[in-house]
């Protein structure tokens, strides 16, 4: 079972970067560090070249918060952390459940050429479950680690939209009451379109390996994001995220 998860988790990675005409691969491996911003192009579509200057001039993207990621890279030779805080409240009749999440880092780091970046995701977990006049228990620890990489794949070329793809797993690093207890590999396909300047449309696929809570057991899980972006300034922005989740 474990052996068709990975034989599928790799399948569906060739078969997203395999079909995209107009490979951008031996220009950018003629250089140590840069090249293009994409690995492939759209069919006929514009080289995509370098961005011209300092990748450091360019407006910073973030992968977080949200619910999926953004389909740039940050650049060869930069590193970027982001870090930040979530606080969850659910409750019904009868029980309620609260989640801190920090610091939620991320650190990417930019390797080999622009289009690709190395990511390690980290963070701690404080629950608390409530149940009404009964009990109250609060759980304390780390989460699982991600580890992966990020690969630029094409830009945007009319209505074709930019995209990017994510490849990762979770390690089992965690403590106790957090951990999946094995590795939980991921694929992430990201596309989206820019508007305007100040307005864009992000989608996300994901295929990932999900452990039951109840059973304990591993199974394949498909899950579905679709986010608005709006630049509000040069340093504020606003963004709206829809996403679905369901066993395969």
């Amino acid at each position: 079972m474990q052996q068709r998860r990975w034989s599928l988790f790799w399948t569906f990675f060739a078969a997203l970067i395999l079909p995209l005409a107009n490979s951008a691969i031996s220009a950018s491996l003629a250089q140590c560090c840069g090249g293009p911003d994409t690995l492939c192009l759209w069919c006929q579509g514009e080289d995509s070249g370098d961005s011209g200057g300092s990748k450091w001039d360019d407006p910073l993207q973030s992968d977080r918060p949200g619910f999926g990621d953004c389909p740039t890279t940050v650049g060869c030779g930069i590193c970027q952390l982001e870090m930040g805080y979530q606080y969850t409240y659910d409750r019904d009749d009868n029980s309620s459940h609260i989640n801190h999440s920090s610091p939620q880092s991320l650190l990417r780091v930019g390797t080999l050429a622009n289009w690709f970046e190395l990511r390690v995701g980290w963070s701690m977990e404080q629950e608390t479950d409530h149940v009404f006049g009964v009990s109250s228990q609060t759980a304390v620890g780390s989460d699982d680690m991600n580890v992966g990489c990020k690969i630029a794949l094409t830009p945007q070329d009319g209505c074709l939209p930019q995209t990017a793809i994510v490849a990762d797993m979770f390690l089992p690093t965690g403590s106790s009451a957090f951990t999946a207890g094995e590795v939980l590999p991921e694929i992430e396909f990201i596309y989206s379109w820019a508007l305007n300047k100040k307005l864009s449309v992000i989608g996300v696929t994901f295929l990932s390996d999900a452990v039951d809570d109840e059973t304990n057991h591993t199974y394949l899980e498909f899950s579905e994001g679709v986010e608005t972006d709006l630049a509000i300034s040069d340093k504020f922005g606003a963004y709206t995220d829809w996403h679905v989740s369901s066993p395969v």
